[in-house]
């Protein structure tokens, strides 16, 4: 073994998957494949993250956004209602898939359509990228983001509301921050499901 390759074994690496020095592979996160390729003059394996279609989150998911409590912190409205349980799945989409969840939530139907207003809430790199005037950037990543979570999200709203949802949407805005998650529903809800 080269000289190269023992100072990289005794060293702790975060990602032990270098098949040359010999490391397992540890196993990629759901919907996160890991692919070496070599590259550069001196053989540098890099391993390149790819978010596989085929293995984003399965529906059980949309049951991680509804089922826990998420309003530690947030505030929110409280209860069993359909705006109350609609806050607490968004609170709990950005809490568990991006890190870091708002600190107010607020959740609003008219008609067949649904508003969840969730103010703060970026992480610090985003606030990082704010700072360096990369705004476009933080919202196209939201926005991918967004449609990687959406069946998810989808789900959990059906599930809430007992009402397909047609189309999803999720917009960000700052200076405040403050992020939109937009439903539109097959139907209007009962006055007393709200």
């Amino acid at each position: 073994m080269t000289d190269m390759g023992q100072r990289a074994k005794a060293t702790s690496c975060p990602w032990s998957g270098c098949p040359r020095f010999g490391y397992a592979k540890p196993p990629p996160a759901q919907g996160v494949s890991v692919r070496l390729k070599q590259t550069g003059a001196k053989g540098i394996a890099l391993a390149q993250m790819v978010l596989d279609p085929d293995e984003r989150p399965t529906e059980a998911s949309s049951e991680e956004l509804t089922e826990p409590d998420w309003t530690k912190g947030v505030e929110m409205e409280s209860g069993t209602s359909v705006t109350a349980e609609v806050s607490n799945a968004m609170v709990g989409l950005k809490k568990k898939f991006y890190g870091r969840g708002p600190t107010k939530a607020k959740t609003f139907v008219n008609d067949n359509y649904i508003f969840c207003v969730l103010d703060g809430g970026l992480t610090q790199n985003e606030e990082t990228l704010l700072d360096a005037g990369e705004g476009r950037l933080v919202r196209q990543y939201r926005l991918r983001f967004q449609e990687v979570m959406a069946e998810q999200t989808t789900k959990a709203v059906e599930q809430i509301t007992g009402r397909k949802v047609l189309t999803y949407h999720s917009q960000i805005m700052f200076e405040p921050t403050v992020a939109v998650e937009m439903f539109v529903l097959d139907g209007e809800l009962s006055s007393t499901a709200r």
